[in-house]
């Protein structure tokens, strides 16, 4: 859950790892395919290539996921929030 200072206010520690973990796996996706994407241009192995875009092509459906993580995460803030004020009236 959120846990709020003296003044009301959420801290940057109270921000869930969940939003860390994306940002963190965003990230890694980005350069993981920039780093894909320059072997291939390196390599002339047929075999390789074909991998190497087979690779790109199942790691580039991962963003997609993320939108829908951050709908949930955003989600479970608002039930939260309610869930604290519920509990201080």
């Amino acid at each position: 859950m959120l846990s709020f200072n003296k003044k009301g206010q959420v801290g940057v520690g109270a921000v869930p790892n969940f939003v860390w973990a994306l940002v963190l796996i965003g990230i890694f996706v980005g350069i993981g395919i920039i780093m894909l994407a320059k072997f291939r241009e390196q390599t002339t192995d047929t075999d390789a290539i074909t991998a190497i875009n087979f690779t790109i092509g199942a790691v580039d459906d991962i963003p997609g996921w993320l939108g829908l993580l951050v709908v949930m995460l955003m989600a479970g803030i608002v039930v939260s929030l309610v869930v604290i004020f519920k509990n201080r009236g």
